[in-house]
């Protein structure tokens, strides 16, 4: 590795410390106590072999004294205890850090995650489930095994040397000959570690997500015979992992061996040294001894040292990608949030892009009344969807702005924003729990009287009543024990359940049979009047009584009526419900070639 391909990583590298250490600052007290525990434990570890070396000279004395020799022989046993309790009061203070480190950590991402737009959260199960999981779970084994090890592993070869330098240099100088190539040797292992960690994470994450996908899709791929293989983003992905650890296993397996032997076996080059020093008189029986025991042994702790290089080495990648998590953007807060003077909302003129190439909505001028069903309609990508998480703001406008009651949704404070509006999406999301746990996640404190009224508006009545425990029935995975239906009618109720003046609807009926359908239109029927209603729908005949239906196309306000009217002046609206007459009247039909049934 040259010195001028060393520069570009430096300035990486040191960042990597700066954000490791940062992250760890908070437990430095902690830190800093089983450092100096396991520092002593190292120290302590260097008495039993000075002891044996008391020994073999108390044995090769003419007169040999046994109550030394138990009295030395009591020391050691005493010494491993003493070693022992300390390195186990050192793990104890380690690992106290790391699992304080590991809380802190997730509760500040995750309230970091929840002050972010949520529309740049979607979509990174994968990303995020690495970092939240795999990178901080990877902070406990560094802070609470590994740095110990590797403080323990570097002191006792540092507290030994100068021991046995004073002993007699030329066995230390041999306890130490292979130690530049150790130094070598770890050199070359590590060289452009910090690329390869970077193309790791990004082979980890595409793998963590392709798997989550096909948990996700599995019934599908039961469903049309395929395996796990046929995906090609999992099959692409769990390949380039296993190249990437083929190619990195290539690439260290000659330095790391090399590193190995050096640390482990200089017993090869002080034993054959010590014998020749002593057949020529220049050293006692009982130095070679200590230098057999000690000085064979003394690189070997390296090891540790280099486990922990390793580890800091990836910990300092994932480093950054939790403190990027730490220091992502969030939505801009009110220093003093305004209170909404009504529960209208009010587009001026809104423009919004997913990215520099994809427009959704564009000069958008819209009025939804307070108190009114309004609907929103349109071709697929017009932007309806866009439009209600908007309002629940999921993202901040570029251009334009967005009013709820003549005040600036990034005016209004995030909390009380969270508590005027109730949004319930296309798919719904149930958590695994009973059928109360998902509906008291949008008022835990609600009153058994709320819980009925919430149930019984929502058209919900009959599922419960079906459900063998009622509201105490476990759902499963993502509500898998209710139809698509039903899960859309159990959110419905959980956002009544809320009490929020403002509900929005997307596609509330998308998974309904026709049996759901009506229970969800009924449901929408009475609420209408008693809040601010917004209903995104492809199916027509579920707005037809709309007081207003809003019509959407390529991001722009096409028309804005009632259902009569739109049949009048809008093409598109016309289109829409002429398609939807054609759907309706549809049918299955025998083809004329394929004679009468058998």
């Amino acid at each position: 590795m040259t010195a001028k391909s060393d520069r570009p990583r430096r300035p990486a590298a040191r960042r990597g410390w700066r954000l490791l250490l940062r992250l760890l600052r908070p437990q430095g007290r902690l830190l800093l106590l089983a450092a100096g525990l396991a520092t002593l434990a190292a120290g302590i570890e260097l008495l039993p072999y000075w002891l044996v070396y008391r020994m073999v000279a108390a044995l090769l004395a003419p007169a040999q004294d046994l109550a030394t020799l138990l009295q030395l022989a009591a020391l050691i046993f005493a010494a491993v205890l003493l070693r022992l309790l300390l390195y186990g009061c050192a793990n104890v203070a380690s690992h106290a850090a790391a699992f304080r480190l590991q809380r802190d950590l997730r509760v500040g991402l995750l309230r970091s995650l929840q002050e972010q737009p949520l529309g740049a959260v979607e979509g990174r199960r994968g990303d995020l489930k690495k970092t939240l999981v795999d990178d901080v779970g990877g902070l406990e084994g560094l802070v609470g095994h590994t740095l110990p090890d590797a403080i323990a592993g570097l002191a006792m070869p540092l507290l030994a040397a100068p021991l046995l330098l004073a002993l007699d240099w030329r066995m230390a100088l041999a306890s130490l000959a292979l130690l530049p190539l150790a130094f070598w040797a770890q050199r070359r292992a590590f060289a452009d570690l910090g690329p390869i960690q970077a193309r790791w994470h990004a082979a980890e994450s595409a793998a963590n997500a392709g798997l989550l996908s096909y948990l996700g899709g599995i019934a599908t791929l039961k469903a049309c015979n395929r395996l796990a293989s046929s995906l090609a983003g999992l099959r692409l992905a769990v390949h380039a992992l296993s190249d990437l650890a083929d190619e990195v296993t290539r690439r260290t397996a000659l330095p790391y061996a090399l590193f190995f032997v050096a640390l482990s076996t200089n017993l090869l080059v002080v034993l054959p040294v010590g014998l020749l020093l002593h057949a020529a008189g220049g050293l006692d029986a009982e130095e070679l001894a200590l230098f057999a025991l000690l000085g064979a042994g003394l690189t070997a702790p390296l090891l540790r040292v280099l486990h922990a290089f390793g580890a800091l080495q990836r910990q300092m990648q994932a480093a950054e990608r939790i403190v990027a998590l730490q220091e992502a953007p969030r939505l801009p807060q009110p220093a003093v949030g305004r209170e909404p003077r009504g529960h209208d909302i009010s587009f001026r003129g809104v423009t919004f892009a997913y990215g520099a190439d994809r427009q959704a909505l564009e000069a958008v001028e819209l009025t939804i009344p307070a108190g009114r069903l309004t609907a929103v309609v349109g071709p697929s990508g017009a932007g309806k969807s866009t439009l209600l998480r908007l309002v629940a703001r999921f993202w901040d406008v570029e251009v334009g702005r967005i009013e709820i009651g003549g005040v600036d949704l990034r005016e209004i404070d995030p909390a009380r924003l969270q508590a005027l509006v109730a949004l319930v999406p296309q798919d719904p999301f149930l958590f695994r729990g009973t059928l109360r746990e998902n509906l008291e996640m949008a008022a835990p404190d609600a009153a058994p009287a709320d819980l009925a009224a919430a149930i019984e508006a929502a058209g919900l009545t009959d599922c419960v009543a079906r459900l063998p425990q009622g509201l105490g029935t476990p759902l499963g995975e993502r509500g898998t024990r209710l139809s698509g239906g039903e899960r859309q009618r159990l959110a419905i109720a959980r956002a009544l359940l809320k009490k929020a003046p403002i509900l929005l609807l997307d596609e509330p009926t998308a998974f309904a049979d026709p049996e759901s359908a009506l229970a969800v239109q009924t449901a929408i029927a009475r609420l209408a009047g008693d809040k601010t209603l917004v209903v995104v729908t492809h199916g027509l005949g579920t707005i037809r009584q709309a007081d207003r239906i809003v019509v959407l196309r390529r991001g722009r306000i096409d028309a804005v009526g009632t259902h009569d009217r739109l049949l009048q002046g809008s093409a598109v609206y016309r289109r829409l419900w002429e398609a939807r007459s054609r759907a309706k009247g549809w049918a299955l039909r025998r083809s004329p070639a394929a004679g009468p049934a058998g």
